[in-house]
């Protein structure tokens, strides 16, 4: 939601990874917001 409200970058999707037994690529490796300081540090690490 934040990335949104502050018109934050959006990564395109990889078709791939859609319906994948790997837990780790797809749907939850989306990248954080920012570099991991500033407002929304806290946040990534939550």
């Amino acid at each position: 939601v934040e990335r949104l409200k502050i018109n934050g970058p959006l990564i395109k999707y990889n078709r791939a990874t859609f319906y994948t037994q790997d837990p780790v690529v797809g749907y939850t490796d989306y990248p954080f917001l920012g570099n991991g300081t500033g407002k929304y540090a806290l946040m990534s690490r939550l």
